[in-house]
């Protein structure tokens, strides 16, 4: 006989457990070994847990309305992207959350297995090498990538190879950001840059290689941006696996995921399973012509376009004036809608630390050795260089003034 209902409320439903699978060593695929329904091995599950309240760079495509801007849409179409685009709009594709977290916790590999571009998603093995990706986009693949080719030796570029990017895309009077630690200047103000590369901009850094904060633009996605507007040769499908394999491997305590609605799409053509309590993720709009023709033209230091035009004409537009508003916290990098990653403190290091790495690195310039492997946005990289500025060695030959 069946329980009667005792009148007490059910406890309320958690997020499933996967189930683990019994493995199989005759006959079998990828998919049979498994190690559950949902993760290829218990390390996947780890992962998952690890990414799994880390806050997404929604995409954003061009709307419509830009095909009224030729640098934009003729470029679009001549290199096969208009799928691509489409996807990145919120009326054509809502992503899944919960999916594509899966979907980056199974694409994560061991450093021996990173060239394997395969992730296991809910029973189904998902292939997502540039040549799988370029198929599902239809995007032109080009017999050379003129980016690949660039970027391979773009950390040696001096500045002045270096200006000549930022030059490009920006618009008079633009200015290298202040930089720290390293030895070239690496960011521009987005804010800085000529309409059709801003927009080009704001379309990378979205859609193709993700980042938490575009208003400080990066000089090696101006770099590609200058390519694009240049009509050069570039393999959708190669750039946009290397940013995944970058998202899904890693190591940072904190980082912001990307590519939702893109890795949705491609698990849904491939047949992958979605749940009733799978959460998606929140779009914002397009980039529409009214916010394109707001972008400044003049000199950087000149009164802002969007500032005189505020001043001088009464808003008719309420629902487009949200629409800039909510595309301007995109671009800052806020996603206040969207749950983020937790603040991680800033670590600290003692006096011996700081002075040891800033022996490594005269000893390192001394032998002229061309490459030191330190990351020069590390805390403890960037404070041995600033105690190095503020410290004047002493003399070669102290009991010999004449010879010091």
């Amino acid at each position: 006989m069946g329980r009667k209902n005792d009148g007490k409320k059910k406890a309320p439903q958690q997020e499933e457990e996967p189930r683990v699978r019994k493995r199989s060593t005759r006959w079998s695929t990828l998919e049979d070994t498994a190690w559950s329904d949902i993760f290829y091995c218990e390390d996947r599950k780890n992962r998952y847990n690890f990414i799994k309240t880390f806050g997404f760079n929604q995409e954003k495509g061009f709307s419509d309305e830009l095909k009224a801007v030729p640098e934009i849409y003729d470029e679009l179409r001549r290199r096969k992207w208009l799928k691509f685009n489409s996807l990145m709009i919120k009326d054509n594709v809502i992503g899944n959350v919960r999916l594509v977290r899966e979907f980056f916790a199974n694409a994560w590999k061991e450093p021996y297995d990173q060239h394997t571009d395969r992730a296991y998603v809910r029973g189904v093995m998902i292939d997502f090498s540039a040549l799988a990706l370029n198929k599902f986009l239809g995007a032109e693949i080009p017999f050379w990538c003129a980016l690949e080719s660039a970027t391979i030796d773009f950390p040696k570029w001096p500045e002045v190879r270096r200006s000549v990017i930022k030059n490009f895309v920006g618009r008079p009077g633009t200015q290298w950001l202040k930089y720290t630690g390293g030895e070239f200047p690496t960011k521009i103000r987005l804010g800085d840059f000529k309409p059709v590369a801003r927009a080009w901009a704001e379309f990378v850094v979205h859609n193709i290689t993700p980042v938490s904060n575009s208003s400080e633009y990066q000089v090696e996605n101006a770099l590609a941006v200058k390519l694009i507007m240049e009509k050069k040769d570039i393999n959708l499908g190669q750039w946009l696996v290397r940013s995944i394999r970058r998202i899904s491997n890693n190591g940072q305590p904190s980082f912001t995921l990307g590519h939702c609605n893109l890795i949705t799409a491609l698990c849904r053509a491939m047949g992958v399973p979605e749940k009733d309590d799978d959460n998606p993720c929140l779009p914002i709009r397009a980039m529409t012509l009214r916010y394109f023709q707001n972008y400044d033209v003049g000199p950087v230091g000149a009164q802002p376009r969007a500032a005189r035009a505020r001043a001088n004409v009464v808003r008719e537009e309420p629902e487009e004036d949200e629409e800039m508003i909510e595309i301007d916290r995109y671009e800052s990098g806020a996603h206040p809608t969207q749950q983020q990653p937790p603040e991680m403190p800033r670590p600290t290091y003692s006096e011996d630390e700081v002075s040891a790495l800033m022996t490594q690195l005269a000893i390192a310039r001394a032998c002229n050795v061309p490459h030191t492997f330190y990351s020069d946005q590390s805390v403890l990289y960037q404070q041995a260089r600033a105690r190095e500025a503020n410290f004047r060695p002493p003399p070669l030959y102290p009991q010999y003034s004449s010879l010091a």
